[in-house]
């Protein structure tokens, strides 16, 4: 309906203009003008009747197919409304269901973390574990014989490459109880070694378990070091000790079952290599060492030849003395002689037949004379004794000038460089310390071989005075020349 009076509008818009275009061309036609105006009202009013009827119809229609759409919505709606309660009811189940399934989430996350944190700890210890495998393995001595290639999936698993699979867990498990078994082997294989010059060189290695390795290169037994960087053997810097390599290459060859071990894996082997000779200790202790061992080497002299003199001195004197007793009573004053001056130079019986030349004389005559007899021996008894005594104090007391001219040394370097390298102060403090031993090393034995050569001397001068006075009472059976006992004694 609005159409077609928009419609009518504009054609009497247009008609308007064109009256008043035609209008402004023929101003003097007006009355045609107009009649034809009228007519075209007429014509159009005509038409726009029709398009109204028209138009009314078309509402009908469009009013009742709005009805129809009308009653087909409100059907719509009627069933959009059952489905909105079923739905709303769906939703609630599906709702709680959702609440419930939340619940059960939440309890799933829960042992997931669990699970997780299970298998983290899991995965923590079996990288753990192979880490600590793989250390065991650098560490053993038992990699230098060979190593097993598979061992790089263990280091790669031990860095935290890759997940651990069953084989990785079984492959631990034998290569951990295959390490377990060759330590408690002794094994014996051809392998290189790196000598003690540095030279790679091929050599019969035999190992005890993880203690000890020794290799017999060139006729020559001697113990190895366990490199782990390399992976390898190799011989100690210095030489061990000419004993221990005979009993090495004696086990090596078969002939023997006992061999020495080192428990500590090296530890102990290090030490020969720090360990210092005696000519290298001697050379350490500085220029003081010298004079002690020259007192060290004459006292070595003197003991030896004063037990060489106090033994080829000595005598059976019991027995001399009771041959001497029966010939004198016999009156056989010639084989006393002859028994006393055939034993040489010894002590006891020159006194004996210092005695048996004045048995005439009174009695203390007779001893004066044995006195004087038994003074004359004391000196070749005694000679070198006090020799002796005085190098066993000289000796201490050059020690303690070493200690001395060694700690000074010390401070010394102490006050040039500082403390802050030991290796520096190690000289003087090693010279303070060799000197001491040394001299300690050398009184001590003569100190001890001196009072033991006193104590024989005394022995000797014991006996002669003994078997003198045992001579005097056998040849003078009654006291002589009336002497008082004081002055006699």
């Amino acid at each position: 309906m609005m159409k077609q009076i928009s419609k009518i509008e504009v054609l009497t818009s247009i008609v308007m203009g064109l009256l008043f275009l035609v209008g402004a061309s023929w101003a003097g036609d007006v009355r045609t003008a107009r009649v034809e105006a009228q007519i075209a009202r007429e014509r159009l009013a005509k038409e726009a009747q029709a398009e109204k009827a028209e138009a009314l119809d078309e509402a009908k229609k469009i009013q009742a197919e709005i009805f129809a759409d009308k009653a087909r919505l409100k059907q719509a709606v009627a069933e959009m409304e059952v489905t909105s309660q079923g739905l709303a009811k769906e939703t609630e189940a599906v709702e709680k269901h959702i609440a419930e399934l939340d619940v059960q989430n939440k309890e799933l996350a829960k042992e997931v973390a669990v699970a997780e944190a299970d298998v983290k700890e899991l995965l923590g210890f079996i990288r753990s574990n192979a880490k600590d495998l793989d250390a065991l393995l650098l560490q053993s001595p038992q990699s230098a014989l060979g190593l097993d290639p598979r061992i790089e999936g263990i280091r790669e698993l031990s860095q935290g490459q890759g997940y651990p699979s069953m084989d990785d867990l079984s492959l631990m498990v034998e290569l951990l109880v295959s390490e377990i078994v060759h330590s408690g082997q002794v094994r014996r294989e051809q392998i290189p070694i790196v000598t003690r010059e540095g030279i790679t060189r091929e050599a019969q290695v035999m190992t005890m378990g993880n203690f000890s390795a020794m290799a017999s290169l060139d006729g020559d037994a001697d113990f190895l070091l366990y490199s782990e960087p390399s992976q390898s053997f190799f011989q100690l810097s210095k030489p061990s000790p000419a004993r221990m390599r005979a009993q090495l290459a004696d086990y090596m060859a078969g002939k023997t079952q006992a061999v020495p071990v080192d428990v500590s894996r090296g530890a102990a082997l290090r030490q020969f290599a720090h360990r210092l000779d005696y000519k290298e200790q001697i050379k350490s202790g500085g220029l003081i060492v010298w004079p002690i061992l020259f007192i060290a080497v004459l006292a070595c002299l003197l003991v030896i030849e004063r037990l060489i003199f106090l033994l080829r001195v000595r005598t059976n004197v019991d027995v001399l003395m009771e041959k001497v007793v029966t010939l004198a009573r016999q009156n056989k004053w010639d084989a006393c002689m002859q028994a006393c001056t055939q034993k040489g130079n010894r002590p006891v019986p020159l006194v004996l037949a210092a005695g048996l030349s004045c048995r005439g004389r009174c009695r203390a005559d007779m001893e004066n004379i044995l006195g004087e007899a038994i003074l004359r021996q004391i000196p070749r008894l005694e000679r070198f004794l006090p020799t002796l005594g005085m190098l066993a104090a000289i000796a201490p007391l050059l020690g303690l000038l070493g200690t001395v001219t060694g700690m000074i040394n010390t401070f010394h370097v102490i006050t040039v460089a500082g403390t802050g390298d030991p290796r520096l102060m190690s000289g003087g403090i090693s010279e303070a310390l060799v000197t001491t031993m040394l001299g300690l090393a050398v009184a001590i034995p003569v100190t001890v071989a001196h009072v033991l050569l006193s104590r024989m001397v005394e022995r000797n001068v014991g006996q002669m005075e003994e078997k003198s006075m045992a001579l005097v009472n056998e040849l003078c059976s009654e006291p002589a020349c009336d002497v008082p006992v004081e002055k006699a004694a």
